[in-house]
């Protein structure tokens, strides 16, 4: 994590570090740290292979914290950029995300 804040530091406008510090920031339990890093990165290059890792990595932090409504909604803007990265994972953790939540589910 600490290597990709630095990379931020230094270039604070390449999205890459952002989503960089998204992941390590999930992998060191710090959820809210890596979606505000995912955020940055979204808002640095908005429709881009970053914003799509972004959402994803949003969508799965959202996830693992129960917050499966946001979680929904992270993983369906991949599916409106123009970019087509990530989206047979998104379609995956989507699916996964109504089977454990039904109440997110389309007509649940």
């Amino acid at each position: 994590l600490s290597l990709w804040e630095d990379v931020a530091r230094k270039s604070p406008r390449l999205a890459r570090a952002y989503v960089n510090i998204s992941r390590a920031a999930a992998r060191e339990q710090r959820p809210w740290r890596s979606i505000e890093a995912a955020r940055k990165a979204i808002a640095l290059k908005p429709d881009s292979k970053e914003a799509a890792e972004a959402w994803l990595n949003m969508g799965v932090v959202y996830q693992k914290m129960g917050m499966n409504n946001q979680a929904v909604n992270a993983f369906k803007k991949i599916f409106i950029l123009k970019v087509r990265a990530k989206r047979a994972e998104a379609h995956s953790d989507l699916a996964y995300t109504y089977y454990k939540d039904e109440d997110v589910a389309p007509g649940g």
